[in-house]
């Protein structure tokens, strides 16, 4: 759901010119036109916190480089897609306790420039068929999350993607392919850098040709760090502790409400009724292997 802060900041002295707030207004009462016709098309969260909020659309009109119509059709299928993956309902005290333990993504602290970062860390990513879906409804559910975030504070987003003691296994470039896809299609300006760290030859190698398949405008925020040069982007300040010491074992806060496998709606996340207890034995199984308690 919406940070109530993205509302704060919803103001005429953001946009560069009327001409400019005249676009948002046209593609907001055009989305409202739709869902009045058809109020089955967005879910209601999504137009409360979305189709309301100018700053937010005005971040769709720049990711179509001002064109109304093409945002208008962005919106659109953003916001179907959306419900149809029950994205905005994926809030923090949805996700299972286990997926916390676990870490494979974090929010925490900004770059050098002000942005949030949001962390991926690749050793915790394994896919197989169970845990396919539900990987793309919590990483989109938190890309959102951290897009609203620096929206608030009306800056972008980093995506980090922590390669760390990573093996082949973790690497799934079909899946990893899809995810930004996803991105390209669904997600409003507000992206800034794409970071990896740590990421050896070979695996560079590997997933080399499959950049070549993603939007110039994403190609351009490639980024590849190590612990020498990290800092360049990120201050040391700023970086979480298992990127300053890896061999420590970091404890991704959780919502005081939040429950295990056994209580959370996993069908929320994309987990299929017949694959629920696959899924909760391929999570405890990452979570014995990575010795997490």
């Amino acid at each position: 759901m919406i940070r109530k802060l993205v509302k704060r900041i919803s103001s005429k002295s953001l946009f560069e010119n009327i001409e400019e707030y005249d676009k948002v207004a046209k593609i907001q009462a055009a989305l409202l036109t739709m869902w009045k016709q058809d109020s089955e098309l967005f879910d209601e969260l999504d137009v409360q916190n979305i189709i309301w909020n100018k700053v937010y659309l005005h971040r769709f009109l720049l990711r179509q480089h001002g064109n109304v119509k093409k945002t208008i059709e962005m919106v659109k299928e953003t916001l179907i897609w959306r419900k149809e993956k029950r994205i905005p309902h994926i809030i923090p005290s949805a996700v299972p306790r286990e997926i916390y333990d676990l870490g494979p993504m974090i929010t925490h602290g900004t770059d050098r420039d002000g942005n949030v970062v949001l962390y991926i860390r690749l050793k915790c990513l394994f896919v197989i068929e169970e845990t396919k879906e539900s990987n793309i409804r919590l990483l989109m559910a938190r890309v959102f999350s951290t897009f609203e975030e620096g929206l608030a504070n009306n800056k972008g987003f980093v995506l980090f993607y922590d390669a760390t003691d990573v093996t082949m296994a973790n690497y799934h470039l079909a899946e990893a392919l899809d995810a930004f896809r996803i991105f390209q299609k669904y997600v409003p300006s507000g992206l800034t850098k794409i970071v990896f760290y740590n990421l050896t030859w070979y695996a560079r190698s590997l997933i080399k040709p499959a950049f070549a398949l993603l939007q110039n405008e994403l190609r351009k925020m490639l980024h590849f760090v190590n612990k020498n040069d990290v800092d360049k982007i990120i201050s040391p300040k700023s970086l979480p502790p298992f990127i300053t010491d890896p061999a420590t074992k970091y404890k991704i806060p959780r919502p005081p409400d939040v429950k295990d496998i056994d209580h959370c709606d996993l069908e929320l996340i994309g987990v299929k009724l017949e694959d629920r207890e696959a899924y909760k034995a391929f999570i405890e199984k990452l979570l014995d292997y990575y010795n997490i308690c």
